[in-house]
């Protein structure tokens, strides 16, 4: 049951994280130093989210990872044939590291405070 939650939850936070941070950031206008600082904030957040995810759920640490990452990555493709080119495959490069180092360090932090209890 805890693995169907877990996968439940990251698709839900990467589809809702997607649509709502990661496509709006490419998809508004605004000048590029605003949107730079989006796409940061919203780096932030997916690699907060991989963390909790990867120590709440540290059974499914690789699909929570997937799953929390695929929708953006989707969303970012649609835009891909656009002026920002080599912008759009860093950001998707970043979110896909950032996705899945925070994910695995979550999920190696809860091991190392199992192993203390």
């Amino acid at each position: 049951m805890k693995k169907i939650l877990g996968s439940v939850l990251s698709l839900a936070l990467g589809l809702l994280f997607g649509f709502f941070g990661v496509m709006n950031s490419v998809f508004s206008d605004g000048p590029m130093d605003e949107r730079l600082v989006i796409i940061a904030v919203i780096l932030a957040i997916f690699g907060l989210l991989g963390l909790l995810l990867g120590f709440f759920f540290s059974e499914i640490h690789i699909t929570a990872a997937i799953l929390l990452v695929v929708p953006g990555i989707v969303f970012l493709t649609l835009f891909l044939f656009s002026e920002l080119y080599l912008l759009i495959l860093l950001y998707m490069v970043l979110l896909v590291l950032i996705s899945f180092v925070s994910v695995k360090l979550g999920h190696h932090i809860h091991g190392r405070t199992r192993k203390y209890h």
